[in-house]
């Protein structure tokens, strides 16, 4: 299971653009008459010590805090759009469980307003599903039609799914949002297989807090 904005890379990889060296992160200017010791936060406890503020000690700055700070923006998430909400993600095999499309399902129970934020902050955040999911994780969430998987090479846009009301939870707090992506490649002319998008609503705070992947199939019989 793969959570959103449970954690990321160290975001070393990210920074790697600026050019710079381990002398210019520990740079100091030792010709300094009257050095000063500069302690610069990074967070979790770790500073970036540096002696004057010449050129290379800068520079040495620089790098340190592009690093720190691409660090930081992916452990706390990955999306990019302003005001985006952090959201987990899960990416759950074919025909996978999940508990949630168990809670009670009463139409009665649905409320507008909640479908009206589900639109909202999904248009904040689809982006950075969007540049995550391929066509190779999806056809690594398959578990029937192999074969047929096999030349399955784009996704979808995920920019506008037409989101439905499924449950909600036993307490009340908690709401599931269903859409269908397309229809996949089946094994078989009497199986259908759709890659779907679950979006788990939080009534009490009013956001999105999760945002499943996966594959449903059904059997006509």
């Amino acid at each position: 299971m793969v959570e959103w904005g449970a954690g990321g890379s160290s975001g070393m990889e990210s920074a790697s653009a600026v050019e710079c060296t381990p002398a210019d992160l520990g740079r100091v200017d030792e010709a300094a008459s009257s050095p000063r010791v500069l302690r610069l936060p990074l967070g979790y406890g770790f500073f970036y010590e540096m002696e004057s503020m010449n050129r290379s000690s800068l520079k040495g700055v620089f790098c340190w805090v592009t690093i720190a700070l691409t660090w930081i923006g992916n452990s706390y998430g990955e999306e990019t759009t302003p005001g985006a909400p952090v959201v987990a993600r899960r990416f759950l095999a074919e025909m996978e469980r999940i508990p949630e499309l168990e809670w009670p399902s009463d139409p009665a129970m649905a409320r507008p307003q909640d479908l009206s934020r589900v639109t909202e902050d999904w248009a904040k955040c689809f982006r950075s599903l969007e540049e995550k999911l391929t066509a190779e994780m999806v056809i690594g969430l398959s578990r029937w039609a192999k074969v047929q998987m096999q030349t399955y090479a784009e996704i979808p846009r995920l920019a506008h799914p037409d989101f439905h009301f499924v449950a909600v939870s036993p307490s009340g707090q908690e709401a599931i949002f269903e859409a269908t992506l397309e229809v996949l490649p089946s094994h078989s002319p009497i199986v259908t297989r759709w890659l779907k998008l679950f979006l788990i609503y939080d009534r009490v705070n009013s956001r999105l807090s999760t945002v499943i992947v996966t594959i449903r199939g059904e059997r006509r019989e």
